[in-house]
C-alpha cells in the first residue's frame, strides 16, 4: 500500500533530518493535537506500521481514528511503550493492529500527551506477523516451482578482478578488500573511482537467463565493500553509490538495478536482490570480514538506513526476493533478524526472504541457503543451493574453471530431486560484460530444459528417494500423478534396464519423454524394472515419465 502525504492540522511540524532518506517530518504535539491523512485506502489492511524517531520525553501512546475523533471511530493505538531509551532518538517501527475496515477513509492520529517525534512514513499492510501453512505455501509457490535462478555478483571488485597493486587475492574476488586488508579510503580511490560498467546490458542478461531456463534473477545491490550499485537515496549510502559522480566519476550510464528490474518484468522473470548486513565502508563499522561497530557509533542508526534501503528496493524496484548476507558479525542478533523480517513482510507481504536475515537458523526467514554445496538428503524446509559458475562469485581474471552443461543439468536434477532450488552465479567484469563461456554453457543447458523441463519445474521429491544414487534422479508432480526418472548421461546402462524399489500404487504407464513412446516395465512386490534397451539416449540426461493411479 502507498505512503500518504501528510495533511497536517493542529500539530506543529517542520522538516526533520534524522530519517534514512531525509524524508521525515518533525512533529511537536500536545495532548489532543491531531494529524489527519485524507483518502486512505483501508482495503485489506490488518496492521499499521509507523516508522518514526520518538523523543524520550514523549507520551507512550498515539490514538488512531477513522473519519473523525470519537469513541465509536477509534480503531487502535500505536504503543510506543518502553522502546524509547532514556537518551535515544532513534528510528524504530511501531505497529498497531486494525479492525476490519473497507473503503477509503480519513486516518487521524491523536496524541495523548506531549510528544516529540520525527515521522518517516506509515504503511497499511495485510501482514499480521504470522501466517497459516496454507498461506505460506501459496506465497512460496512460484519460488519453489521455479527451481532455477541466476545469481549476479557485481561491484567495484569486478573492476579489480582479484588483483590489486600487483597482488592477487587467493579467495573470492569480491572479498579482495578483506583478503588484502585494503583501507577503505584506498579502496574508494583505487577501485571504486575507476568502476565504469558502461557495457552492462540488462536486456541481454535477462534474455540469456530466460533462454537458459532460469526463472528468477538475484543481483548484489550492495556487497560487503559497501558500494550501492543503484541510485540509492538513503543517507551515507547515497554518498557511496554508482550513480554518485564524486564516488564513481567515470560512470555516466543509467541505474543498473532499475534497468534489470524492468527487463525482468517484461520477460516474466522474477526479480530479487542481495543486500549485505556487514559493510566495510560504512562509517558505522570498522574492520573487514568480522566488522564491528566503530567507536562513537550505534548500530541502530545504521540499521535504520539498512531498512531504508530495503524499503527503497521494495517500493521503487519491485523486489520479490531479498537475499541477505554478512549476518555472522557479532553485533547482528536473532532479534535483529526477526525485527527486519517483520518489517519486510509488513512492507511487502508476498516478499520472500532468505534465512541470512537472521543467523541462518531453520526458523529464520523463508528458506535455507547452503553455499557451494548440495545437502546429501536436502533439508526439511525450503532451500536453495547458491553455487559459482567457476571458483569465484565476483569476476576474477584467469578463473576459467567453468561448470559444464552436464554439471548444470546433473545438479539441477539432483537438487530438484531433493526438493531444493539452484541459484547459479555469473560475475560480469568491470565493464559489465559476462564472459562468453559461462553464457554458452547455461544456454546449452537451457536447450535441454526447454525439452525436458517437466522433470524439473514445479516438481517435488518423489516416493523413490531410496533409488536416487549415482546415476538416477527422480522427481514427482503429485497433482498430475507423474513421476520423472532421469538417467544421467554418464551412465551407460549396459544391462538395458532401470530397477526401482517397490511402490505402493499401481503404475499405469511409462513413456520416454523425448519421443513420447511407451516403454516396457514390470512391477512386482520386489520392485519395478523398466526396459530401456530401445531408448534413444539424450545429451546430459534421458527422462522417463511414469504415470501412477494415485499419489
Amino acid at each position: 500500500m502507498k505512503n500518504y502525504n501528510r495533511d497536517l492540522t493542529t500539530a506543529k511540524c517542520s522538516p526533520g533530518n534524522n530519517a534514512a532518506d531525509d524524508s521525515a517530518i518533525k512533529i511537536i504535539a500536545e495532548k489532543g493535537d491531531v494529524i489527519a491523512y485524507d483518502d486512505v485506502d483501508f482495503t485489506g489492511a490488518k496492521r499499521l506500521l509507523l516508522e518514526a524517531a520518538v523523543s524520550p520525553k514523549s507520551a507512550r501512546t498515539v490514538e488512531l481514528f477513522v473519519d473523525d475523533v470519537s469513541v465509536e471511530k477509534e480503531i487502535g493505538i500505536i504503543d510506543i511503550g518502553d522502546r524509547v531509551k532514556a537518551n535515544d532518538f532513534d528510528f524504530s517501527e511501531y505497529y498497531a493492529n486494525l479492525p476490519c475496515i473497507s473503503g477509503v477513509h480519513k486516518l487521524i492520529l491523536r496524541f495523548t500527551g506531549h510528544t516529540e517525534l520525527e515521522a518517516d512514513f506509515f504503511r497499511l499492510s495485510a501482514y499480521m506477523g504470522s501466517e497459516t501453512e496454507a498461506g505460506r505455501e501459496s506465497r512460496m509457490k512460484w519460488w519453489k516451482d521455479a527451481k532455477y535462478g541466476m545469481f549476479i555478483h557485481f561491484g567495484a571488485y569486478s573492476y579489480l578482478g582479484g588483483r590489486y597493486c600487483g597482488k592477487v587475492a587467493d579467495w573470492y574476488s569480491e572479498w579482495i578488500m578483506d583478503a588484502l586488508k585494503i583501507p577503505k579510503e584506498d579502496y574508494a580511490k583505487n577501485a571504486v573511482a575507476h568502476f565504469n560498467p558502461k557495457d552492462f546490458d540488462a536486456k541481454k542478461i535477462v534474455a540469456a537467463a530466460k533462454s537458459a531456463g532460469q526463472k528468477y534473477i538475484v543481483i548484489t545491490s550492495r556487497h560487503h565493500e559497501g558500494l550501492s550499485i543503484y541510485d540509492t537515496k538513503i543517507r551515507e549510502f547515497r554518498d557511496f553509490c554508482l550513480m554518485n559522480k564524486s564516488c564513481c566519476p567515470e560512470y555516466s550510464g543509467g541505474d543498473i538495478l532499475k534497468g534489470l528490474s524492468e527487463e525482468c518484468r517484461k520477460a516474466g522473470i522474477h526479480f530479487g536482490v542481495y543486500i549485505t548486513i556487514m559493510d566495510w565502508h560504512d562509517p558505522s563499522q570498522e574492520g573487514w570480514g568480522e566488522s564491528r561497530i566503530a567507536a562513537g557509533h550505534d548500530k541502530s542508526e545504521y540499521v535504520s538506513r539498512l531498512k531504508g534501503q530495503v524499503r527503497e528496493l521494495i517500493d521503487h524496484y519491485g523486489v520479490e526476493v531479498l537475499f541477505f548476507d554478512g549476518e555472522w558479525v557479532d553485533w547482528w542478533t536473532e532479534e535483529d533478524g526477526r525485527a527486519l523480517y517483520r518489517f519486510i513482510r509488513t512492507l511487502s507481504p508476498d516478499c520472500i526472504v532468505n534465512n541470512r536475515v537472521g543467523k541462518r537458523n531453520p526458523s529464520d526467514g523463508d528458506y535455507g541457503t547452503p553455499e557451494q554445496e548440495i545437502p546429501a538428503e536436502g533439508l526439511g524446509y525450503p532451500w536453495e543451493s547458491c553455487v559459482t559458475m567457476n571458483d569465484s562469485w565476483g569476476y576474477k581474471m584467469g578463473d576459467e574453471n567453468w561448470k559444464s552443461p552436464q554439471w548444470i543439468i546433473s545438479n539441477i536434477l539432483d537438487i530438484a530431486s531433493k526438493g531444493g532450488n539452484l541459484l547459479l552465479n555469473v560475475g560480469p567484469d568491470g565493464n559489465g560484460t559476462v564472459e562468453s563461456v559461462p553464457i554458452d554453457n547455461i544456454l546449452a543447458a537451457g536447450k535441454w530444459l526447454k525439452r525436458f523441463g517437466k522433470a524439473v519445474y514445479g516438481t517435488e521429491k518423489s516416493c523413490f528417494q531410496s533409488a536416487v544414487d549415482g546415476d538416477l534422479r527422480i522427481t514427482s508432480k503429485p497433482t498430475e500423478r507423474k513421476i520423472y526418472i532421469a538417467l544421467l548421461e554418464a551412465d551407460p546402462r549396459e544391462k538395458g534396464r532401470i530397477t526401482l524399489p517397490p511402490i505402493d500404487r499401481e503404475i499405469l504407464a511409462v513413456r520416454e519423454l523425448a519421443s513420447g513412446r511407451d516403454v516396457g516395465f514390470e512391477a512386482t512386490e520386489k520392485g519395478t524394472v523398466i526396459d530401456i534397451q530401445k531408448t534413444e539416449r539424450q545429451d546430459f540426461a534421458t527422462v522417463y515419465e511414469m504415470t501412477v493411479d494415485r499419489y
